[in-house]
C-alpha cells in the first residue's frame, strides 16, 4: 500500500483510483468522491469500498477493494496464481509428470511457438520419440532458459526439424551419437547455425538438405561413414575444417565420401583436400 503523509496527496491518491476504474481523465473534488464511488461499475454493481488507514507513525494509506473486500493486488495475486496452475495442469497432463518418452509428432505444425512451447520438464524421448517431432514448427527459439532437449538416446530422428523454414531458428547442440535413422532430420532447415554431436554409428548420408543459410556448422565426434551435405551450399571455411577434423581416419579400411556443395568445394584449400585424402576420403 502507499503511505500518504497529508490529505492532498491521499484526495489525490482516492481521485486516480478513481479515474482508473472509469478510464476518465475528469478532474473529481473531493465533495464529490461519495458520488463518483457510487458510480462505479465494474461488475460488482458499483459496490468498492475505499479506505484511509492510519498507520502507527502517523501516516495514511488508501485502500480500495471490491465489494467482497479484494483490492486489486488480490485479484493479480489470484490471476497469477490460476495462470501457474493452468501452466501446471497441461505441461503435467502433456509430458507425463517428467515420465513422457514418446514425443513422435509431439511439437509438430505451427501452432506451437515460443509463446506455446514452454514445457515444465526436461524433453529425452525414446529411441523412436524423435521421429518427425518438430517438423515444420513455429517455434524459433529452443536455446531458451527452461528448455532441455536430450536426443542422446534417440535412434530415429526421421525429420524431426524438418521444414523449419525460420532464418531465426535458434537449437541447442543436438546429440545424434545414437541416431541411425537420420533421413533428413533439417530439410529445409533455414537457421544459420547448427551443432551436431555423432559418433562412429551416426547415419549421416542426407541429414541435412535444403539448408541454404546455414553458414556455421559444428561437428563434435567421429563421423565414420559417408556424409552428404551438398545441401548446404554457404558452409564457411571454419565449417569445412569442422567436418574435417571429424572425419574418421580410414587408412587401411574402405574409403567413403564427403560431398560438399559445388560453391563450397571451390572455398576447400588444398592444405584441406589432403586432409581429407590423408584419412582415405574423397570429396
Amino acid at each position: 500500500m502507499v503511505k500518504h503523509t497529508n490529505l492532498k496527496d491521499l484526495f489525490t491518491a482516492i481521485a486516480n483510483a478513481i479515474r482508473a476504474k472509469t478510464g476518465s481523465n475528469d478532474m473529481i473534488v473531493a465533495d464529490n468522491f461519495p458520488t463518483a464511488i457510487e458510480a462505479l461499475d465494474a461488475g460488482n454493481n458499483g459496490q468498492y469500498n475505499i479506505a484511509s488507514i492510519q498507520n502507527d507513525d502517523g501516516t495514511q494509506m488508501i485502500a480500495i477493494t471490491d465489494a467482497d473486500g479484494y483490492s486489486e493486488e488480490d485479484y493479480n495475486r489470484g490471476y497469477d496464481s490460476g495462470k501457474q496452475a493452468e501452466y501446471d495442469r497441461f505441461w503435467d497432463a502433456y509430458q507425463d509428470n517428467g515420465k513422457r518418452t514418446s514425443y513422435a509428432h509431439a511439437f509438430a505444425g505451427r501452432c506451437w511457438t515460443d509463446e506455446t512451447f514452454k514445457p515444465k520438464y526436461p524433453i529425452k524421448p525414446d529411441r523412436y520419440g524423435g521421429f518427425r517431432m518438430f517438423e515444420s514448427t513455429g517455434i524459433t527459439d529452443f536455446t531458451r532458459d527452461g528448455i532441455v532437449l536430450d536426443f542422446s538416446g534417440v535412434q530415429d530422428m526421421r525429420w524431426a526439424f524438418a521444414l523449419s523454414e525460420n532464418t531465426e531458428i535458434k537449437l541447442p547442440t543436438i546429440d545424434l551419437s545414437n541416431a541411425i535413422n537420420t533421413n533428413e532430420i533439417f530439410t529445409k532447415y533455414f537457421g544459420k547455425s547448427l551443432s551436431l554431436i555423432v559418433s562412429e554409428k551416426t547415419v549421416l548420408s542426407y541429414i541435412i538438405t535444403q539448408a541454404n543459410y546455414l553458414t556455421d556448422l559444428t561437428i563434435s565426434g567421429v563421423i565414420a561413414t559417408a556424409i552428404n551435405l551438398d545441401g548446404c551450399p554457404v558452409l564457411s571455411t571454419e565449417s569445412i575444417q569442422s567436418v574435417i577434423n571429424a572425419l574418421k581416419d580410414l587408412t587401411g579400411q574402405t574409403s567413403q565420401k564427403v560431398q560438399f556443395h559445388t560453391d563450397v568445394l571451390l572455398k576447400i584449400t588444398d592444405e584441406q583436400f589432403a586432409q581429407i585424402s590423408a584419412k582415405n576420403w574423397t570429396a
